[in-house]
């Protein structure tokens, strides 16, 4: 996930959305990000318990919060019953500055 729209003091928000393309269900479970400045909230499952069976998506929301106009890196993982887990990249950039010249 690649926020690219910073604004200080204002959050921003993706959705996740995660597809089972395994012939079998799966449970699914997210580390939460290391570092303040993402977080992710609850996530909505097609089905009970957090199993997602195959063919459908669970979602979850992604909030990204700066409190400077740096860049900023971070991480979740995604856990099934199967090892390893996915790890997903989670990035804040700014578009860089440009300089004109008249």
């Amino acid at each position: 996930c690649v926020y690219q729209s910073m604004k200080l003091e204002t959050s921003l928000r993706l959705l996740l959305e995660l597809k089972n393309v395994s012939s079998s269900s799966r449970q699914l479970r997210i580390t939460p990000p290391t570092t303040k400045y993402f977080s992710v909230g609850l996530g909505r499952f097609p089905g009970e318990h957090g199993v997602v069976a195959p063919g459908l998506s669970c979602q979850y929301p992604i909030k990204f919060a700066p409190d400077s106009l740096a860049d900023y890196d971070d991480f979740i993982k995604v856990k099934t019953q199967v090892d390893p887990p996915m790890v997903m990249t989670l990035q804040g950039r700014r578009p860089p500055p440009v300089l004109s010249c008249e």
